[in-house]
């Protein structure tokens, strides 16, 4: 994790804050098999459309590759209106092991602040280093 940012979570979710607040990154991992009947560019625009807080729903961008990762990974993007009056732009970036995980990971910029676009660059690095390994049950936990 980047020097500064902070980490927590609950629920499921990890949140990543960057030392000034400017950018919020929320991750998640899925890996029910129903998620991977949606295709990662369709699941992006979906998640991202629904993201809560804004006064209208967001308009997502045609998903893109999101190069630099060893998953199958997506990205889109938009520019909305929080209830609270920030306006902030939404990535987000989802990237996937086909029937192992599904990461979902929003980041959240402060679109009136131009120095938040340096943190902004900082979270999608930390994206592209997210692995994953299949889970494991653990010794002598089979069937009975």
């Amino acid at each position: 994790m980047p020097t500064g940012w902070e980490v927590g979570g609950h629920g499921g979710r990890v949140l990543f804050r960057s030392p000034d607040h400017l950018v919020a990154v929320t991750l998640t991992a899925d890996r029910t098999p129903g998620t991977f009947e949606v295709p990662p560019d369709r699941f992006a625009t979906q998640a991202l459309g629904a993201l809560p807080g804004f006064k209208l729903p967001l308009e997502p961008s045609k998903p893109e590759p999101f190069r630099g990762t060893p998953l199958k990974a997506v990205e889109t993007s938009a520019v909305g209106t929080q209830a609270g009056g920030l306006r902030e732009r939404a990535t987000l970036v989802v990237l996937r092991r086909n029937r192992i995980v599904n990461y979902t990971v929003a980041v959240l910029e402060n679109a009136e602040y131009p120095g938040a676009a340096l943190d902004r660059a900082v979270a999608l690095r930390m994206i592209r280093t997210l692995r994953d390994q299949p889970v494991r049950k653990p010794a002598g936990a089979g069937s009975p």
